[in-house]
This record gives structure tokens, C-alpha cells and sequence, in this order.
């Protein structure tokens, strides 16, 4: 979400292990936001397809990138946290603009949320957070 979105973005509530906060946007102005068709995060396997979908290094223009899936249930720290149950993929994501995007399968279904990642020399690995956690996250929201 661009810095200068505008409405109220206070955090709702976190996702299992703390690894997903979703937002409220409240407000006038415009957002302007693109649907993609929601898949699953269940079932993948090592070696399945997968394109991150994010800001590139200068957090404006639209960059998809394509790898695969390495593996599920994976864990990373940031900040200090330990963040498990995420999808480990070398589609590389860009820490900071590139995160929040979706990660998606070839048929263009959205199976995880960009997290972070890392790159040293050609190895890249970056972590997602499973849709189906953020999908059970926004369902308890939505009945409290």
C-alpha cells in the first residue's frame, strides 16, 4: 500500500504464530486496489510453479518473477521473530516494497502473500504466508 493511501490503517488483528496483521481502510479518497482469483496454499508440493508479484527496487513499477516452491511449513526470523507455517519459494521478493503482493500459481490464483526474501549470488529465497492462513484470519475478523 502506497505511504500516501489515504483512510485509517490501523492493525486488526494477527494471524497464527503472529506471522499476518490485517488493515481496515477507513476513509474518503481513492485506493485503487486489483482482484486476483483466490487459490490454495494446500497441496503444494517442491517443485510447483510460483510468481511473486510486487514493487520492484524502486517500489513503483509492477514486477512478477518467477521461481518455484522449495518447500511448506517453512520457518524465518525478522526483526528478531520467528515466523513459521510459511511457503519457502525462489521467486525472489524484495524486502520492504516488493513484500504484500500476492504469490500466485500459473493460472494466475493467488496461493500465498509475499513476506520477505534474500538473495546471495544466484540463490534466492523468499518466504510467502500461505493464503489459506490469511483467508482464516480475515474470516474470524469478519465474525467479531
Amino acid at each position: 500500500m502506497p505511504d500516501d493511501a489515504p483512510g485509517s490503517r490501523a492493525p486488526e488483528s494477527a494471524g497464527a504464530g503472529g506471522n499476518l496483521t490485517l488493515l481496515r481502510l477507513e476513509g474518503g479518497g481513492t485506493f485503487r486496489a486489483v482482484a486476483v482469483a483466490i487459490g490454495t496454499a494446500r497441496g503444494l508440493a517442491a517443485g510447483d510453479a510460483a510468481i511473486a508479484a510486487g514493487a520492484g527496487a524502486s517500489g513503483r513499477a509492477f514486477t512478477p518473477v518467477i521461481g518455484s516452491v522449495g518447500g511448506t511449513n517453512a520457518a524465518t526470523a525478522i526483526g528478531g521473530h520467528r515466523l513459521t507455517g510459511l511457503l519457502r519459494t525462489t521467486a525472489q521478493i524484495i524486502p520492504g516494497p516488493g513484500a504484500a503482493g500476492p504469490l500466485v500459481n500459473l493460472s494466475g490464483q493467488m496461493m500465498g502473500i509475499d513476506l520477505t526474501g534474500s538473495a546471495q549470488g544466484t540463490s534466492t529465497t523468499s518466504y510467502a504466508i500461505p493464503v489459506n492462513e490469511a483467508l482464516a484470519v480475515a474470516s474470524r475478523l469478519k465474525r467479531s
